[in-house]
């Protein structure tokens, strides 16, 4: 039968994964994200305002990488931190990003903000 109603509906998207930090906190990921110690939002990213993590380290730049959803792949950003954002990707040698370099992170990658706090990335 034809479809006779065609409206569009925006709907959430389901939850993407999940941020394991070192901290033994858990943040969903369903959207973009600015991790840091003061993490402060000044535009969208791909689109969509991200959410702020604060993780309370001192030697975490205030808005040290951002996690940036294109379609339905995360990737992280390192925001121009001082003591740098590294990402281990399964079966990879380590990777130290430059300042706004993204890579996209596949189920198990680790990321080390600044040499003080890690992240696992699991899927949903």
């Amino acid at each position: 039968q034809p479809i006779l109603d065609r409206t569009h509906m925006l709907v959430p998207r389901p939850l993407l994964g999940v941020l394991r930090l070192s901290t033994n906190r858990l943040v969903q990921l369903t959207g973009p994200l600015v991790i840091g110690r003061q993490p402060s939002i000044a535009a969208p990213v791909e689109g969509e305002m991200p959410l702020a993590v604060k993780v309370d380290h001192s030697e975490l730049s205030r808005s040290h990488a951002t996690v940036a959803i294109v379609d339905w792949v995360a990737y992280i950003v390192d925001n121009g931190s001082m003591n740098g954002t590294r990402v281990v990707v399964p079966g990879q040698a380590p990777e130290r990003l430059r300042n706004g370099e993204r890579m996209r992170m596949s189920p198990g990658t680790v990321v080390d903000l600044g040499g003080v706090v890690t992240f696992r990335y699991d899927p949903a």
